[in-house]
């Protein structure tokens, strides 16, 4: 099946003879920006096609265990993802991009990490950037609030919207001179999520992913924290509270979508011993978020690293784009105790962007 994806005008897609499967789960990913083929002008920014390069030549000759590596044909840099030398999926890097991936292993999640990583990378030849973090807005306040991953944004994000703001994004959003652009209409939540919004008063049924006899987790997390090695215990916490995307407006019917708007605060949420919010500079702050980006995008950043050995300047791009893009907002650091209550953390916020 093909059909074509039209991302705020800024990043077109072409997705071509994809089995159904993998389709429809694309397709309800980016339900937002489907499009008719007759009305995108030009060349795709990204093409997704089954394999037409020769998969030989960007086979590695030893069998080493590599997330991807990188392959120089017809002058041109091509990224390779596999398993032990064998290519499942490449892209190049240069121009308009194509993914070409074998029809034999196509799998959902690997061809959804790597478009995203193709998205971004279009968006940063254009000045945009695909940002870690949350935006949200009421009245005249449109709020970036940044963070490294677990540190609470998502709950925060839940509180917010329960107070009457307006959701533009969280986890992932485009941002675009100074923009901020809805990316999905999807909030990821786990386990604790839906528990601190029945706490709150929030009519909402856990997902079936979580319906499980609470006294077995229990003892299974106690047996495996004391029992198994180091390694296995993230994986176990993994299984145990997986991640579900959940629409915003299931669980907040009252809740606006915007597609867009402009913020005019970023809000840098980092842990500390004890409650401190204060103002800072763009120049001090924004190393702290350039940083707060690449944790959120490891692999990311490997990547463009090793390609800008190859003259392919993506990672410099990436930390021009983001300074640009926030160069007119005002920003603030909150530091938070591991254990400071949710909605003093609310409150708090607010304070802040306030003052």
């Amino acid at each position: 099946m093909t059909f074509s994806l039209n991302i705020h005008s800024l990043v077109t897609v072409q997705l071509c003879e994809l089995n159904s499967h993998i389709t429809e789960r694309l397709k309800d990913y980016f339900s937002l920006f489907a499009a008719d083929p007759a009305e995108i002008s030009g060349n795709y920014d990204i093409t997704v096609m089954p394999f037409k390069t020769d998969k030989k030549s960007l086979e590695l000759f030893s069998r080493d265990i590599l997330p991807f590596w990188i392959k120089e044909l017809s002058d041109d840099s091509y990224v390779v993802v596999g398993h032990r030398g064998k290519p499942d999926m490449a892209f190049n890097v240069s121009g308009p991009i194509t993914i070409e991936y074998c029809e034999e292993t196509q799998e959902f999640g690997r061809l959804l990490f790597n478009l995203t990583y193709c998205i971004q990378f279009s968006l940063i030849r254009k000045g945009g950037l695909l940002f870690h973090g949350a935006v949200l807005s009421r009245d005249n306040n449109c709020v970036i609030i940044v963070g490294p991953s677990g540190i609470g944004k998502t709950a925060l994000t839940l509180t917010m919207l329960n107070d009457g703001w307006d959701y533009v994004g969280d986890d992932k959003f485009i941002l675009y001179k100074g923009k901020a652009h809805i990316f999905r209409p999807y909030i990821p939540m786990e386990r604790f999520h839906f528990e601190f919004l029945t706490r709150n008063n929030r009519m909402v049924t856990g997902h079936k992913r979580f319906k499980y006899p609470v006294v077995i987790s229990k003892l299974a997390k106690v047996f495996v924290e004391k029992y198994s090695p180091d390694f296995i215990i993230p994986m176990f916490s993994r299984l145990r509270s997986p991640v579900v995307f959940v629409n915003v407006k299931d669980m907040f019917p009252q809740c606006r979508e915007h597609t867009t708007a402009i913020p005019s605060k970023c809000v840098v949420i980092t842990h500390g011993s004890s409650f401190r919010a204060k103002e800072c500079s763009h120049d001090k702050i924004i190393r702290d978020i350039i940083n707060l980006q690449w944790l959120h995008f490891p692999d990311f950043e490997k990547m463009t690293r090793i390609l800008s050995l190859s003259d392919y300047s993506y990672y410099r791009d990436f930390e021009a784009v983001i300074a640009e893009n926030l160069s007119n907002m005002q920003f603030l650091k909150l530091n938070f105790p591991y254990e400071w209550n949710q909605q003093k953390r609310y409150e708090s916020l607010l304070s802040g962007i306030n003052s």
